[in-house]
């Protein structure tokens, strides 16, 4: 049985630090055996993308949607449209950012979630959610990536378990 591992992103700019970080987890987890799909769904610069070794890029169509709210709500919607038809619960999942996306994945009974942060919450969070909601969400599920030691102790102070 072949591991794999889905990784949803709501923004994606090719040739960006966070493409190159994303893009170097996926060769990690080739390197663990995992095959990795990358789900974009809000929105999409790839215009110089030629492909990459280890895992396989898939982009939702609200990416196409040149109005940012109207692609934003549309996103969310074929997002959790995408999670209730094609994931199960025992897909392995990670968000990378994605604040405000968290929620959909808890409310399709998703377990197996990862949360890749990189900024805290208070500076660069959530638009829509209250940040005592987010960090419900965080206290359920499965890990976080964070970037640095005191985003690790940050997130503990606000309940998420240090295991996690």
């Amino acid at each position: 049985m072949e591991n794999k591992i889905k990784i949803f992103i709501g923004y994606l700019e090719y040739g960006s630090a966070s493409c190159n970080r994303l893009f170097a987890y996926c060769r990690g987890f080739s390197e663990l055996g995992y095959t990795a799909e990358i789900i974009a769904y809000n929105t999409i610069r790839i215009d110089n993308y030629k492909g990459e070794d280890g895992f396989r890029l898939s982009i939702l169509p609200p990416t196409k949607i040149k109005n940012k709210y109207i692609r934003t709500i549309c996103s969310y919607i074929y997002l959790l449209y995408f999670l209730i038809f094609h994931t199960s619960r025992k897909d392995k999942m990670m968000i990378y950012g994605g604040y405000d996306e968290l929620p959909l994945f808890l409310l399709c009974r998703r377990s197996n979630i990862i949360h890749e942060i990189t900024e805290c919450p208070e500076i660069i969070g959530p638009y829509f959610l209250p940040l005592k909601f987010y960090f419900w969400c965080c206290k359920n599920i499965q890990g976080m990536f964070v970037i640095s030691e005191n985003l690790k102790q940050y997130f503990i102070s606000k309940g998420v378990e240090e295991n996690n």
